[in-house]
């Protein structure tokens, strides 16, 4: 029984793999473009529909084993062709079919055009995806000019797929090299000719006197704009087609910070004047255009498709006309003596390289690329307006083009929750307790409209006020200084963000989270309503800077968040085991009786071991600055607002202080609301990158 299992096996390794590998690159091609909107966690339990939060959580993970057990059939498949070969009946000619099909195990390994890696990692090793791709075309032609093929009926189809499949994969490459830090940052930057002082400074003075007259005649049409905004409300609402086109045209601007490259002078001020004019929502939704395609460049093939003016078109009609071409080669040679299974297969095989070709041109067709390229050559007007409409129909307007999602961490919560026990002191054994416990106690919410607005609104109101006291710095340097300032609270507050990043963030989350679930909120609900939406922001924004800590530290700066999260969550499970076993409500409400007289530090001598002490430190302040018995109504809505300001200045500060190459890091994960912030901060003329660049630099 054994044996004859072993035997089929044998005899139909060579055939699996085969179905295996082309199965592998349809699902890479319809599935690939989805990780930039599919974040890696689960929703929160208020999610309407609950079975999508686990689905999002597997689906970064079975694209991840999509994507590497690809490459890995393929390559074995190579490798075992020859030993198919031998194995196959010297009475029929079936060997021959067996390896005709290595250039198409060479074509799955150039990949689809909608993924090229999964990380941006992946782009800097091109050059060991360069001496793989060497020695598999190697292996495969090897293998090829052994057999009696070459002097076959089926030379001239394979001949055409050898040269498709070299072409594929030589293009993966290319497209890794591109995408690749080094290789964005040397396709945007000129070198200088030489050190010909005369003939520079001639050009600098002509340059900048017509940048000057430039920035004279765009700043009073600007005015005109504003005034006009001013009389008509609906100025504020640009079309859809609009920012688009619009999104084009500043997209080689973006890509400058995504590679830690300082936007200049003239890039900063045409974003700034252009954003000046917006609302919110076209602000946000350019900012999803430009993250869509900053995840194009780095994870898929647009990186070459559309950086060459007709390649991405030419290239695929050829692909076209030539696997077409091979497919009739085959259809009309003589298949005596070839087995009707692999004579099938190879049907399958050539058809789906057909249609994998054809499937690529018709996504590159409708795509977003092709639409504002289209507008900006301002040709074919009737046909563009066409194209916008199926647009819009595969992907409205109202729908978001990256997760749209922020995620949620409770230090209250995980320090009430995580009560230890046998098993999870194996998992810290074996490492995987940390995995765990973010997998576990980490959520994720929709970014809602009211937070959108907010954060927009204070850095529209706040710019000018910015760039005159700190041009060159502004939130990158206040962390909830900035609004505590401002509204003299300095003798209060000024504390509690002058002590590292982490622990204020640590401080102002727990003091949040206390307020959020604090038993002495009006009764009213018409009273309720007025401070709600604040309410819920700040929580939003509280709980996302707490995941940022835990779960992204890389991004936020300066971050030794392990000793500072350990004695935190340890001074918070000795005051709950304390107590006995409980609720988060009454939680809240036991940590709010807590004394908070006397200066921690007195009496423990460092204050760094009481983070959760502070925190409740700060909930009181709060309480006695804002609450009064005479209008709660009007003082819990300033209370909110003034701590949702202070986590807006805060989400600016990691936002601005975090690299772009780091941003770029989460776009395969659905992106992060930091990095929406960090591009609109941009936008506004803030931020590290905002500031004129020392080199010269292409920008279109």
């Amino acid at each position: 029984m054994m044996d004859s299992l072993v035997k089929l096996w044998n005899k139909l390794e060579i055939r699996v793999l085969v179905i295996s590998s082309l199965s592998l690159q349809i699902l890479l091609l319809g599935l690939a473009g989805f990780r930039k909107y599919v974040v890696s966690f689960r929703f929160a339990q208020t999610t309407a529909i609950t079975w999508r939060g686990p689905l999002a959580l597997m689906f970064h993970w079975f694209l991840w084993f999509v994507y590497l057990m690809a490459d890995y059939v393929a390559m074995v498949a190579l490798a075992y062709l020859p030993q198919s070969e031998d194995k196959a009946s010297p009475q029929s000619k079936t060997h021959h079919l067996l390896m005709f099909w290595a250039p198409f195990f060479l074509l799955h390994l150039g990949g689809q055009d909608t993924i090229t890696g999964l990380s941006i990692e992946d782009n800097d090793l091109w050059s060991r995806q360069l001496l793989t791709m060497l020695s598999q075309v190697a292996l495969a032609i090897y293998n090829y000019s052994t057999s009696n093929l070459q002097i076959g009926a089926l030379w001239p189809p394979a001949a055409l797929m050898f040269a498709v499949a070299i072409f594929k994969y030589g293009e993966r490459i290319w497209c890794l090299q591109r995408a690749s830090m080094s290789g964005l940052r040397s396709s945007m930057i000129i070198e200088p000719a030489g050190p010909n002082y005369a003939k520079f400074m001639e050009r600098y003075m002509l340059s900048k006197a017509e940048v000057k007259n430039k920035l004279k005649i765009e700043k009073h049409k600007g005015d005109m704009e504003s005034q006009q905004t001013e009389e008509s409300e609906e100025r504020k609402f640009h079309k859809y087609d609009e920012i688009v086109c619009k999104a084009y045209e500043f997209f080689p601007r973006y890509k400058r910070l995504f590679v830690d490259l300082n936007l200049n002078n003239s890039d900063r001020e045409g974003l700034q004047m252009y954003f000046e004019g917006l609302g919110y929502s076209d602000a946000y939704k350019l900012i999803e255009i430009e993250l869509s395609w900053m995840y194009d460049i780095f994870h898929s093939k647009c990186s070459v498709i559309y950086a060459f003016k007709h390649y991405g078109w030419v290239s695929r009609a050829i692909t076209i006309v030539i696997t077409t071409a091979a497919l009739c080669l085959f259809a009309m040679s003589d298949h005596t003596g070839y087995g009707w299974f692999e004579t099938t297969l190879t049907y399958v095989l050539l058809g789906g390289a057909v249609g994998l070709e054809f499937l690529a041109l018709v996504f590159m067709l409708l795509s977003l690329w092709t639409y504002a390229a289209m507008k900006k050559s301002g040709s074919c007007s009737g046909l563009s307006d066409y194209h916008f409409s199926i647009q819009k129909i595969l992907r409205p307007q109202r729908k978001p083009r990256w997760s749209d999602k922020m995620a949620q961490y409770s230090l209250i919560t995980y320090s009430l929750e995580d009560q230890p026990c046998w098993l999870k002191h194996i998992m810290k054994w074996v490492g995987f307790k940390e995995t765990w416990d973010h997998y576990r106690y980490a959520t994720y919410v929709t970014v809602n409209e009211g937070l959108k607005n907010l954060v927009f609104q204070e850095l529209k109101n706040n710019m000018k006020d910015i760039m005159n006291t700190a041009p060159d710095r502004g939130f990158t340097s206040h962390r909830g200084q900035w609004v505590i300032q401002r509204k003299g609270y300095d003798q209060i507050f000024g504390w509690s963000v002058e002590v590292d990043f982490d622990e204020s963030i640590m401080l102002w989350h727990i003091a949040t989270d206390l307020l959020f679930f604090d038993h002495e909120k009006p009764m009213s609900t018409s009273e309720e309503q007025e401070w709600e939406p604040e309410r819920e922001i700040s929580q939003h924004i509280s709980n996302y800077m707490m995941f940022l800590l835990i779960e992204r530290p890389f991004m936020m700066p300066d971050s030794t968040w392990q000793i500072s999260f350990g004695q935190t969550c340890a001074e918070m499970r000795n005051f709950f085991q304390a107590k006995g076993d409980m609720k988060k409500n009454d939680a809240v409400r036991m940590i709010l009786d807590v004394n908070t007289d006397y200066d921690p530090g007195l009496i423990n001598g460092d204050p760094s071991k009481l983070v959760a002490f502070n925190g409740c430190k700060l909930a009181h302040n709060l309480k006695e600055k804002f609450i009064t018995r005479e209008n709660r109504e009007q003082d819990w809505n300033q209370m909110w607002r003034f701590i949702s300001v202070v986590w807006v200045e805060m989400l600016c500060y990691a936002a601005s202080n975090c690299k772009g190459q780091l941003h770029a890091k989460q776009l395969s994960k659905g992106g992060e609301l930091l990095t929406v912030v960090w591009l609109l901060m941009a936008n506004f003329g803030m931020g590290e990158r905002s500031r004129k660049d020392k080199g010269k630099a292409v920008t279109s």
